[in-house]
């Protein structure tokens, strides 16, 4: 059996056994889910939090442009990478995951992208979205006072994880320069500016999903704040992670109810779990159309500009 068929078994078992968590305590639960209901303020609430979801998505467009100049590709826009990754980001859940990389490639390419810069970028993106969410899951564990994770002390991983991002980062840093040919100053630059990019990201991500169980489950956000944060950290991640699920749906809920629940009761969880998500595609699908508007936007000027 084939590496990528073994992965492929293994993600969407872990997605059916997701499916499975949810699904039990769906039923353990559903009196209580039955009779909630949202307050007028958590309305307002949803509202603050699915804009600000929407908008934390064009950072990831801005992170893909320095992501193909770091490829040694500049002749693009920061509004067309907007628009080719508003359009194609709605893919990750219909077909589903790993479909809005397919899109982007073949939009990519009718914009004049090179082939190489299309996957090269694809790849650098994968690995810097995990590199900065690990780093930043780590940080959250370091701050809610663990000392150690799996019997190893959490300064040893801290030191590790540390030492290896320098040491990769150095010589990705040194790769990209002698191999492109590109100004030390400019890649230096847009490194630094994709990290910053991802970090407001995951700052975003998590803080919706902490605002979230703010107003469901106040109790639990006493002493809990950086925990919460690597909770919906993490499940992003393993959601990210499994391409049978589109878009992490299931795996991320699992996580976010299998670690919440202790903190939040497992009726609370579910209710947090499901407004995130319904946050999150709410997000995605007004960024999707957003793109459109914007596209639309730069056709007229751009006929205004150039007259027939």
């Amino acid at each position: 059996m084939g590496y990528k068929k073994t992965i492929n078994i293994l993600s969407y078992l872990l997605l059916i056994l997701s499916l499975y968590y949810i699904s039990g305590r769906l039923a353990n639960n559903y009196s209580q889910l039955s009779d909630w209901q949202l307050s007028k303020s958590a309305y307002l609430t949803l509202i603050i939090c699915v804009t600000a979801y929407m908008f934390s998505n064009f950072l990831l467009s801005f992170a893909w442009k320095y992501l193909l100049a770091l490829s040694g590709f500049r002749k693009i826009s920061h509004s067309r990478c907007h628009i080719i990754y508003g359009r194609t980001q709605i893919s990750k859940y219909i077909p589903g995951n790993i479909f809005h990389f397919v899109g982007r490639y073949f939009l990519g390419k009718k914009a004049g992208i090179p082939n190489t810069v299309l996957m090269t970028s694809t790849f650098n993106e994968n690995i810097g979205l995990f590199v900065v969410a690990s780093v930043i899951t780590i940080i959250s564990y370091a701050l809610n006072g663990v000392s150690e994770i799996g019997g190893i002390s959490l300064y040893r991983i801290s030191f590790f994880s540390g030492s290896s991002f320098i040491l990769g980062y150095l010589g990705y840093y040194y790769f990209i320069r002698n191999k492109l040919a590109l100004s030390p100053i400019s890649t230096k630059t847009n490194l630094f500016r994709v990290g910053t990019c991802y970090t407001a990201f995951f700052v975003i991500f998590a803080t919706v999903g902490v605002v979230i169980t703010l107003m469901i489950a106040p109790e639990a956000i006493q002493g809990n704040v950086y925990y919460i944060f690597m909770i919906f950290i993490s499940s992003w991640v393993l959601g990210y992670m499994t391409p049978g699920a589109p878009a992490g749906v299931g795996v991320r809920e699992a996580v976010i109810i299998l670690l919440l629940g202790p903190l939040t009761g497992e009726g609370e969880c579910l209710i947090i779990a499901f407004l995130f998500r319904f946050i999150t595609v709410a997000g995605d699908l007004f960024y999707f159309l957003l793109s459109y508007i914007l596209a639309a936007y730069i056709n007229e000027t751009d006929n205004i500009s150039n007259p027939i």
